[in-house]
């Protein structure tokens, strides 16, 4: 990915949410995404934080967005707030649209995006790697 750019991971599976299990979609930022290709398939892989909601949520449901904003609509998000006591589309604004091959949402208006399905999650001390097959892209992703 560019360093102009501004990288938001949007998940959905089931969690714990204000109090109750349900399934739900929270949203994960991050710094960098990498994507390789083999000569069979397109991969996203990310790290993320290995304890918290965002991350639960992601392994419930094994599937992943991820939503690229050009730098000049960057949102204004907090990492800090992971989704389990507020939903976090409503909380800063963002919009979801439907992903066309996963069960997931992809942030509405932003430049690239790939749907992704989880591969492999690799625990690395407190992190963890997150990689998943690209399902469907935009025609621009890279």
């Amino acid at each position: 990915m560019h360093s102009q750019q501004f990288i938001v991971i949007a998940v959905r599976g089931k969690g714990r949410h204000r109090g109750k299990e349900e399934v739900v979609d929270t949203l994960i930022t991050v710094d960098d995404v990498l994507v390789f290709a083999t000569a069979t398939a397109i991969y996203c892989t990310f790290a993320i934080p290995r304890d918290t909601f965002a991350t639960k949520v992601v392994t419930q449901g094994n599937v992943f967005t991820v939503n690229v904003f050009a730098e000049a609509k960057k949102p204004t998000i907090s990492g800090k707030e992971d989704g389990e006591w507020c939903d976090l589309f409503d909380r800063f604004g963002l919009e979801r649209e439907e992903s066309e091959a996963i069960d997931c949402p992809r942030i509405k208006g932003v430049a690239d995006w790939a749907e992704c399905e989880v591969q492999s999650m690799i625990p690395i001390d407190q992190h963890c790697i997150l990689i998943g097959k690209v399902a469907k892209k935009s025609t621009t992703f890279k």
